[in-house]
């Protein structure tokens, strides 16, 4: 029974200091603030920062986990392309967003030769970011982005934020 040794079998004793490690959730954003949606030609992007989070409240921590639940719709009735976006950007508190997770389709609708009405898909992706040496000194803040695309007039595309749960994770 040695505190702090990992991984755990049958009968070892979990400790309060290793329990507190665990994912410790500290944000859930459940507000429109980086919704988009796009009817025409064009797009339309969303852009949220989350509550940053102190050197004091990431401490011990080695990464941040991000877990999306939305929904993605992409109507291609009128036979174009349509997409929808996301990116997630980290910066240390005083510092320059940069990318995490660059902006990357999460849902495509590219068949231009067909009329296609794909309606609402609801998801989840969990993405990990590696905390960086200033971040762990100065505490870390996250801003979310998406993107809604389209390339026909008559169609609409759109990303819908349902809950965004902001965790710190410590890898052993």
């Amino acid at each position: 029974m040695t505190e702090g040794v990992f991984p755990k079998i049958d009968g070892d004793v979990l400790f309060a200091s290793e329990a507190n490690m665990l994912e410790p959730v500290k944000q859930i954003y459940t507000g429109t603030g980086y919704d988009s949606t796009f009817t025409g030609v064009g797009n339309a992007t969303g852009t949220f920062e989350l509550n940053a989070l102190t050197a004091a409240e990431i401490k011990g921590a080695t990464h941040l986990k991000i877990e999306v639940t939305g929904k993605t719709m992409n109507d291609n009735g009128g036979g174009s392309e349509s997409k929808v976006e996301y990116q997630i950007e980290t910066k240390e508190i005083g510092g320059v967003y940069s990318d995490s997770l660059p902006l990357e389709i999460i849902r495509s609708n590219n068949d231009a030769t067909t009329s296609q009405r794909t309606r609402d898909l609801s998801f989840t992706f969990i993405h990990y970011h590696t905390l960086t040496a200033g971040e762990l000194t100065n505490g870390v803040q996250v801003r979310m982005n998406s993107k809604s695309t389209q390339i026909a007039a008559s169609n609409t595309s759109s990303f819908t934020n349902h809950q965004t749960v902001l965790s710190i994770v410590k890898v052993m």
